[in-house]
Protein backbone atom coordinates (compact mmCIF):
# COMPACT_ATOMS: atom_id res chain seq x y z
CA UNK A 1 0.00 0.00 0.00
CA UNK A 2 1.22 3.50 -0.76
CA UNK A 3 1.01 6.45 1.64
CA UNK A 4 -2.45 7.23 0.23
CA UNK A 5 -3.69 3.69 0.87
CA UNK A 6 -3.61 2.69 -2.81
CA UNK A 7 -2.24 -0.68 -3.81
CA UNK A 8 0.71 -0.58 -6.18
CA UNK A 9 0.14 -3.14 -8.91
CA UNK A 10 2.73 -5.83 -9.41
CA UNK A 11 4.54 -5.32 -12.70
CA UNK A 12 5.88 -8.26 -14.64
CA UNK A 13 8.27 -7.65 -17.51
CA UNK A 14 8.61 -10.03 -20.41
CA UNK A 15 10.52 -10.16 -23.66
CA UNK A 16 9.90 -11.55 -27.09
CA UNK A 17 13.46 -12.49 -27.94
CA UNK A 18 16.90 -12.23 -26.38
CA UNK A 19 19.69 -11.90 -28.94
CA UNK A 20 22.94 -13.76 -28.51
CA UNK A 21 26.04 -11.67 -27.67
CA UNK A 22 27.45 -12.30 -31.16
CA UNK A 23 24.34 -10.86 -32.88
CA UNK A 24 26.22 -7.69 -33.83
CA UNK A 25 28.14 -7.95 -37.11
CA UNK A 26 31.39 -6.44 -35.96
CA UNK A 27 33.98 -9.22 -36.07
CA UNK A 28 36.53 -10.31 -38.69
CA UNK A 29 34.07 -12.86 -40.10
CA UNK A 30 31.95 -9.95 -41.37
CA UNK A 31 34.80 -7.95 -42.89
CA UNK A 32 33.48 -7.91 -46.46
CA UNK A 33 30.04 -6.77 -45.36
CA UNK A 34 31.50 -4.06 -43.10
CA UNK A 35 33.63 -2.80 -45.99
CA UNK A 36 30.46 -2.55 -48.08
CA UNK A 37 28.74 -0.63 -45.27
CA UNK A 38 31.67 1.78 -45.05
CA UNK A 39 31.87 2.26 -48.82
CA UNK A 40 28.17 3.11 -49.16
CA UNK A 41 28.03 5.65 -46.35
CA UNK A 42 27.37 9.36 -46.58
CA UNK A 43 28.66 11.25 -43.52
CA UNK A 44 26.11 14.03 -44.04
CA UNK A 45 23.70 12.04 -41.86
CA UNK A 46 25.98 12.62 -38.85
CA UNK A 47 24.86 16.19 -38.31
CA UNK A 48 22.04 15.30 -35.96
CA UNK A 49 22.35 15.94 -32.25
CA UNK A 50 21.32 12.48 -31.08
CA UNK A 51 23.85 10.75 -33.32
CA UNK A 52 26.73 12.59 -31.63
CA UNK A 53 25.60 11.77 -28.07
CA UNK A 54 26.95 8.21 -28.24
CA UNK A 55 30.55 9.39 -28.58
CA UNK A 56 30.83 7.63 -31.95
CA UNK A 57 30.43 10.25 -34.66
CA UNK A 58 30.15 7.97 -37.70
CA UNK A 59 26.90 6.06 -37.72
CA UNK A 60 27.60 3.85 -40.72
CA UNK A 61 27.39 0.89 -38.32
CA UNK A 62 24.44 2.38 -36.47
CA UNK A 63 24.09 4.52 -33.39
CA UNK A 64 27.05 3.93 -31.03
CA UNK A 65 28.46 1.50 -33.64
CA UNK A 66 26.07 -1.23 -32.44
CA UNK A 67 26.27 -2.97 -35.84
CA UNK A 68 23.03 -4.87 -35.48
CA UNK A 69 21.27 -6.32 -38.54
CA UNK A 70 17.76 -5.62 -37.33
CA UNK A 71 14.54 -4.29 -38.83
CA UNK A 72 11.38 -4.36 -36.75
CA UNK A 73 7.80 -4.43 -37.95
CA UNK A 74 7.03 -0.95 -36.61
CA UNK A 75 10.37 0.81 -37.31
CA UNK A 76 14.02 0.39 -38.14
CA UNK A 77 16.25 1.08 -35.14
CA UNK A 78 18.96 3.70 -35.64
CA UNK A 79 21.52 1.29 -34.17
CA UNK A 80 21.07 -0.90 -37.28
CA UNK A 81 23.41 -0.29 -40.18
CA UNK A 82 22.76 3.12 -41.74
CA UNK A 83 22.57 1.63 -45.23
CA UNK A 84 19.35 -0.08 -44.12
CA UNK A 85 17.48 3.07 -43.00
CA UNK A 86 19.36 6.27 -43.95
CA UNK A 87 18.25 8.63 -46.68
CA UNK A 88 20.29 11.49 -48.11
CA UNK A 89 21.49 12.92 -51.38
CA UNK A 90 24.97 12.22 -52.61
CA UNK A 91 27.73 14.76 -52.81
CA UNK A 92 30.81 15.06 -54.95
CA UNK A 93 32.46 12.14 -53.15
CA UNK A 94 29.71 10.80 -50.92
CA UNK A 95 27.15 8.29 -52.18
CA UNK A 96 23.42 8.86 -52.21
CA UNK A 97 21.66 6.76 -49.60
CA UNK A 98 18.19 5.34 -50.18
CA UNK A 99 16.66 3.25 -47.40
CA UNK A 100 15.69 -0.37 -47.80
CA UNK A 101 13.37 0.18 -44.83
CA UNK A 102 12.23 3.67 -43.87
CA UNK A 103 12.90 4.86 -40.37
CA UNK A 104 10.38 6.94 -38.46
CA UNK A 105 12.04 9.89 -36.85
CA UNK A 106 11.09 10.22 -33.21
CA UNK A 107 13.21 13.26 -32.34
CA UNK A 108 11.79 16.40 -33.90
CA UNK A 109 14.85 18.46 -32.94
CA UNK A 110 16.89 16.24 -35.30
CA UNK A 111 15.34 17.80 -38.36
Amino acid sequence: MSDRGEAIPQIELSHGHVFQPDFALDGPAHGEFLALVDRHYNPSIEEKKHNKESGVTAINRGYAACAIPLVLEHNTPNNSFAMIWAECYGGSEAPEMRPLFRRRQRHTDDL
